[in-house]
């Protein structure tokens, strides 16, 4: 099996975070570290908000570029879209990741206790 052509279509998503957008992305972290009482979130959470700023990289999985390229074992795209609009897992999904940045001597996410 090969990897799809991108055929110019971009599903990556980059944004730096400073300021106001960083204290509601804190503020969201710690609500849900604490409704869901997981201790990492919260370790997290207390690490973004001493940091100066917080790069957001995201994928979107799922992107149909219609160049029939079997894809998922699928012969032709529209056979793919088919079946994932059938599934249980038909919504776009989407993996993210969020870096937090900090310029200063010392190291603030250095020996994080969990």
């Amino acid at each position: 099996m090969h990897a799809p052509p991108p055929k110019g279509q971009d599903s990556i998503f980059i944004k730096v975070v400073v300021g106001e957008e960083l204290q509601d992305l804190f503020r969201e972290l710690s609500r849900l570290g604490l409704a869901r009482s997981t201790k990492f979130y919260l370790r997290d959470a207390k690490n973004l908000e001493q940091s100066d700023a917080c790069v957001l990289m995201a994928a979107r999985s799922g992107d149909n570029a219609g160049l029939n390229c079997r894809r998922y074992g699928f012969y032709r795209c529209q056979d793919m879209i088919a079946a994932q609009n059938r599934s249980i897992e038909s919504q776009e999904r989407v993996v993210a990741y969020g870096i937090p940045l900090k310029a200063s001597g010392k190291n603030i996410y250095f020996g994080r206790q969990a």
